[in-house]
């Protein structure tokens, strides 16, 4: 034995004049900076800011946030590895280059499936590397060494993740850890001689061993913009290299080290987030990576149960990114990580063998089968001694099949400078920070709901998201939508109805009646009508609530909210009444195939396009025969029936129906005369004036009015506020959109257009913008971020990773007009008619008067026009405008009606009737 640890040690002493030199990383250790090219063109800072099913790889909570998808990929790893020798009596100087092995292959592969709006189950499997050299000029041959040397790590990690959405914005994860190893060295036989096992020491060709391991991570959401989230991976100590038993310490054991970490995110603005970890590997703790090579001093020779490693201490990681979304399509990535050198300078002979990498070229596809094949993309990083930059174009790769889908291909540029190591100890203190760490996230936690943006929602009620496949006729994927659910814990039973909730635009998404009519937390805005709407509203849980009485299922149309069309699929596929009505119908038939709720009572409920929206689905299901009980529609606002359209068709109708918006508008700026000064009452009398006399006058001149043309001018005038001689000469003619300009433009001021108690100046040097929508814009977009991330744990789509869309004009200027309703008219109202002749479903249709899209005479007009029995139809008025349910007593009271048109109990399904209906609904569309 002394002679052994004599030779060994001579061997030390001439690697004294060792210089190694530019240890820069691109690995913490050996274990790869980042999983996934998101993470790692982010500088690899992922636990608080999953981008990926590749996250849970870092934090197993992340699976909670990403949604459904599938992520795949291969790193090329070709580190530049080698050693310069000077100084050296015993004949090793010269330079080594160790790279004969390259290139390394690691793949990488994540998938989420989420099983509820709550609980989400996952999978990653990647590859590790970064202690793999091959030596073709053997640095040890003067010792004696023959053929090349080196030594070959790799690692595969498999990751089956759970993970639990445990409250409102809080998540945790484990994932059990599969680790399976293999190992090869050879040349240097020289060393040998210092081991207890010297037949299992070199040159033994491949060998290999598996181990089990835990992972566990926590999530959370503090409002729409902070994100937190810890992680804690044990020791894995897998089984022994029994070829290497002479070599490794622990008679061939070679564990992965424990590690922990926590990180930070945060989104100053919806479309930048700017991350930061903190991580620490424990390669100190396992004898066969951090044991000094002076182990052999004290007489453990290489082999022994506390024989040498290679001397590595444990490190502390810090990585900053950021990631700016330019557009839905681009997003720009930068980071910078720093981590302490494992290494100490009296430990650099055995690490000329495992020596850890600094260069690397990164590739990544989506492979063939399951995954389509998608666009090619290469991401190129390079570095030279302590500096590294990048440049990427990649694409995520989709899933084919049949439920979840991935991210779709969205190309991406992205610049990134990422990890700087020069080998310095961290100045951080770990054991501090994580001393503080369960005392921040319990503070956090208990304080969730009294801190600014964490309110609390409406007790007894959970809001559930999940993603379904919008397809056509012919069951081709058109995209996925991201629907959400408000509904009660326990199980519902089949007189429960089911609100079916959609909004217009088209292009609108559904956070409007969320936040204003239906959410569990609802914006609170001022009571004055012409009071500045604050950018950042505050959300409060609402007085009243519908959850008591119904299911509400809130969905999104493709191109709006969270949901997304699928590459290639042309705009003119989906944006069209027919065609928009046909994917939806089968999507909502689905979501209640998969909540049990197909014999449940449903109403279809939409606001102002919404409405159209409404008529089309209730259609479709007629015609597809999804045995979906209709029981009502609930139009708010609607445009079924509009002044814009009848111009052409019934022009005098057109303007008739326009009459109560103006008379309530000039009741509201004193304009009309008279006795009554109630903007309700003024629009009553207008509708009946309207109705009677004046379409009479309008359609048939004197001959067929009740009064004389003078007495209707005055009655006109009295009402509108106009002048009663122009009245008279310019044929009686009241337009609404006119008078709605005209009414205040003696002051500079022009009146909104879905509100026109909110006014404009003309002469604003930015042009002048609708006062009753844009405020609204800013302010809902921002509530509806905090909305999404505290009660979804949503802050990006889970389709595409882009932001919420609340409302997209792109989407309303690319629709098409359908064929069959050419000019339109009464076309909508017809069908609307046969709907509900059909199914016996009741209508509630409800606006504000002060409205000058729909309005409370479209109403009546279009009441009129359906010709449906008494108690079938119910018409409400509001004094409010197009969005009247964000007036609160115009809430309460729509809210009440609401919950009266739902009907009696539906008749429940037969067995074998539910039975097709869901073979024929889930397993052929979803």
């Amino acid at each position: 034995m002394r002679f052994r640890i004599h030779r060994v040690l001579t061997v030390a002493g001439c690697a004294a004049g060792f210089a190694v030199g530019g240890m820069a990383h691109a690995t913490d250790g050996y274990f790869l900076n980042g999983v996934g090219a998101k993470a790692k063109g982010a500088g690899g800072a992922e636990i608080a800011d999953p981008q990926d099913s590749l996250a849970i790889a870092a934090n197993p909570a992340s699976a909670t946030a990403i949604g459904a998808r599938a992520d795949a990929g291969v790193e090329l790893f070709v580190p530049d590895r080698g050693a310069r020798i000077h100084g050296n009596g015993a004949g090793l100087d010269g330079t080594y280059s160790g790279n004969g092995a390259n290139p390394f292959v690691l793949p990488e592969l994540g998938y989420v499936r989420p099983l509820s709006g709550t609980v989400s189950l996952a999978l990653a499997i990647n590859g590790n590397g970064g202690m793999n050299t091959t030596y073709k000029r053997n640095p040890f041959a003067a010792f004696g060494a023959s053929g090349s040397s080196g030594v070959d790590l790799k690692q595969i990690f498999v990751s089956p993740t759970l993970a639990v959405r445990v409250g409102a914005g809080q998540s945790l994860g484990v994932s059990p850890v599969i680790v399976i190893q293999t190992f090869r060295g050879t040349g240097i036989q020289p060393f040998a001689t210092a081991s207890a096992d010297p037949g299992h020491f070199t040159d033994r060709g491949t060998d290999w061993a598996a181990g089990l391991g835990v992972r566990v991570g926590w999530l959370g959401h503090f409002g729409h913009a902070v994100r937190a989230g810890a992680f804690y991976q044990s020791k894995i100590v897998p089984g022994r290299f029994d070829k290497y038993a002479g070599l490794f310490a622990g008679q061939g054991s070679f564990a992965v080290p424990a590690s922990w970490g926590f990180g930070f995110a945060v989104d100053p603005v919806p479309a930048l987030t700017l991350a930061a970890d903190f991580k620490r590997i424990e390669y100190g703790g396992v004898a066969s990576v951090g044991n000094p090579l002076a182990r052999l001093f004290a007489g453990q020779p290489f082999g022994s149960t506390d024989g040498p490693g290679f001397g590595w201490r444990s490190i502390s990681v810090v990585k900053l990114g950021l990631t700016y979304r330019s557009s839905p399509h681009w997003a720009w990535r930068a980071g910078y990580g720093r981590s302490g050198n494992p290494v100490p300078a009296s430990e650099t002979l055995l690490n000329i063998l495992a020596r850890p990498a600094w260069c690397a070229i990164i590739s990544r596809w989506a492979p063939p089968g399951r995954l389509r094949q998608g666009r090619r993309s290469l991401s190129l990083r390079c570095m030279r001694h302590r500096r590294r930059c990048a440049a990427s174009i990649r694409s995520r790769p989709t899933l084919a099949g049949v439920r979840p889908m991935s991210g779709w291909g969205k190309r991406r540029l992205a610049f990134r400078s990422v990890s700087r190591s020069d080998g310095a100890r961290s100045g951080m203190r770990p054991a501090r920070v994580l001393g503080r760490l369960p005392l921040l996230i319990a503070l956090l936690t208990l304080l969730g709901g009294r801190l600014p943006g964490l309110e609390q929602p409406v007790a007894g009620v959970r809001l559930a998201w999940e993603i379904i496949p919008a397809r056509d006729d012919r069951g081709r994927p058109l995209g996925m939508l991201v629907v959400s659910a408000l509904m009660a814990p326990s199980p519902p039973g089949h007189s429960r109805p089911v609100l079916v909730v959609f909004n217009g635009g088209p292009g609108a998404s559904s956070g409007w009646l969320q936040l204003g009519l239906l959410g569990p937390l609802q914006v609170v805005l001022p009571t004055r009508a012409d009071a500045p709407v604050p950018r950042a509203p505050i959300l409060a849980a609402p007085a009243e609530s519908l959850a008591a009485h119904a299911d509400v299922l809130f969905v999104d149309p493709l191109d709006t909210g969270f949901s997304r069309r699928a590459p290639g699929v042309q705009p003119s596929r989906v944006r069209g009444w027919q065609a928009d009505g046909d994917y939806l119908a089968r999507a909502v038939a689905v979501w209640l195939a998969r909540h049990g709720r197909l014999g449940a009572p449903v109403v279809l409920m939409g606001e102002s396009f919404g409405a159209e929206r409404a008529v089309a689905v209730a259609e479709a299901w007629q015609r597809q025969a999804t045995g979906v009980r209709l029981a009502g529609i609930a139009m708010l606002s609607q445009t079924v029936l509009n002044e814009t359209d009848l111009r052409a068709t019934d022009p005098a109708l057109a303007m008739a129906m326009g009459l109560p918006t103006v008379a309530a508008t000039a009741c509201h700026y004193g304009r009309a005369r008279g006795t009554a000064r109630d903007p309700l009452a003024c629009a009553d009398a207008a509708a009946r004036l309207g109705e009677g006399a004046y379409l009479a006058h309008l359609r048939h001149g004197d001959r067929a009015a009740a009064r004389s043309t003078e007495r209707l001018a005055a009655d006109l005038a009295a009402v509108t506020g106009l002048d009663r001689t122009t009245l008279a000469t310019g044929g009686m003619a009241v337009d609404r959109q006119q008078a709605r300009l005209a009414m205040l433009h003696a002051q500079g001021m022009a009146l909104g257009l879905y509100d026109s108690r909110r006014a404009a100046r003309l002469d604003d040097p930015r042009g002048w913008r609708d006062p009753s929508l844009v405020p609204y814009l800013a302010a809902l977009g921002d509530a509806m971020a905090r909305y999404n991330a505290r009660l979804l744990g949503l802050v990006r789509s889970p389709v595409d990773g882009s932001a919420y869309v609340l409302y997209d004009p792109a989407v309303r200027r690319t629709w098409q007009r359908d064929a069959a309703l050419a000019g339109r008219g009464f076309a909508l109202a017809d069908r609307l008619r046969t709907v509900l002749r059909q199914s016996g479903a009741r209508l509630l249709l409800a606006s504000g008067v002060f409205d000058s899209v729909g309005g409370y005479g479209a109403d009546r007009a279009l009441a009129a026009r359906l010709a449906l029995p008494p108690g079938q139809v119910t018409v409400a008025r509001y004094g409010a405008g197009h969005m009247f349910y964000f007036d609160a007593p115009s809430r309460r009271d729509f809210l009440r009606r609401l919950q009266g048109i739902a009907g009696g109990p539906a008749r429940p399904f037969a067995a074998g009737e539910a039975k097709d209906l869901l073979v024929r609904h889930v397993d052929r569309l979803s």
